[in-house]
């Protein structure tokens, strides 16, 4: 099975893994076989006795986190296989036969962080990650086959929300950014005054920290200006931040891009009213898009 995820002959209608994260998976998997098996090693090696209290604990504690978290790892969805009747879903645990007819609802979802599209159909549905090859390919795929009564276009208002977790981790990143960027301006003023090293070497790292420093803030103020709500109307879409409310006419809106490599995974909306970051947390975050951009250029008709 592992020669076939790796392998480089893939079917058009073959959707897997992408390599990258098939390895983030296994690596995982692996770290968790070694927590729960490690009381045993250290146990039959005659060490887990000379173990300090807290030390033992901890082990303990790692075993049964990772006996709790590995059966998860055998739903994950790793392949999807596209046919005349309907998709086929493969997990390490089981397979899944979906037929067209019996389709409902394709939806991106965000809780706890953890983004991935769910697949309804009739007597239940299929999670599978953000992470496939050609995935643009698979959701338009399944797309074509969904009801149209059904499908993901609405009128009238539709409200998107940022998922908590997801948008309380943005924060928490940029707020030890904004710690190591004190701690490296500290460093470098204190080089900077010193005799340790030469002039030239410390306007090399002053320089380096000023412009490392000022990326982190630019990107503290563009993730405290980020929406954690979007409600979408005909004419307008209105944006809640930690901050204020603040509502954008489609005729506004300039640019919709995929965010700089600076700034928190998502799409960067520039409009006459402001710039503003719209998270991968969102849920349906492919359907507000296309539903911004649809929008935008029938105000520009």
């Amino acid at each position: 099975m592992l020669f076939s995820v790796f392998s480089k002959k893939t079917n058009k209608n073959v959707y897997r893994l992408k390599t990258m994260a098939m390895v983030r998976v296994i690596s995982e998997v692996a770290a968790l076989v070694i927590f729960l098996f490690l009381p045993l090693v250290l146990l039959f090696a005659g060490v887990l006795a000379n173990l300090d209290l807290v030390v033992k604990a901890a082990v303990l504690l790692g075993s049964i986190f990772a006996l709790v978290m590995l059966p998860s790892y055998g739903f994950i969805t790793w392949q999807m296989t596209v046919t005349e009747t309907g998709l086929i879903g493969w997990s390490l645990i089981k397979r899944r036969v979906l037929l067209w007819e019996n389709l409902t609802k394709l939806t991106r979802k965000s809780n706890f962080n953890w983004q991935r599209y769910v697949l309804y159909f009739e007597g239940g549905d299929i999670t599978f990650p953000l992470w496939f090859e050609r995935q643009d390919s698979l959701i338009e795929a399944i797309r074509e086959h969904l009801p149209l009564d059904l499908s993901p276009e609405q009128t009238g208002p539709r409200l998107f929300r940022q998922d908590t977790i997801s948008f309380l981790m943005q924060f928490s990143q940029v707020a030890f950014g904004l710690v190591l960027s004190c701690v490296a301006i500290y460093f470098a003023a204190y080089l900077f005054s010193s005799n340790k090293v030469s002039e030239w070497d410390a306007i090399l790292v002053m320089g380096f920290v000023i412009i490392l420093s000022l990326s982190v803030f630019y990107r503290a103020i563009v993730v405290a200006l980020m929406p954690f709500k979007i409600l979408v109307e005909q004419d307008s879409m209105e944006l809640s931040t930690i901050f204020s409310k603040k509502r954008i006419p489609w005729s506004s809106i300039q640019t919709l891009t995929t965010s700089s490599p600076i700034l928190p995974e998502g799409f960067m909306l520039e409009s006459k009213d402001g710039s503003f970051l719209i998270g991968s947390g969102f849920d349906s975050l492919d359907e507000l898009v296309k539903e911004m951009r649809e929008k935008k250029l029938s105000a520009q008709d």
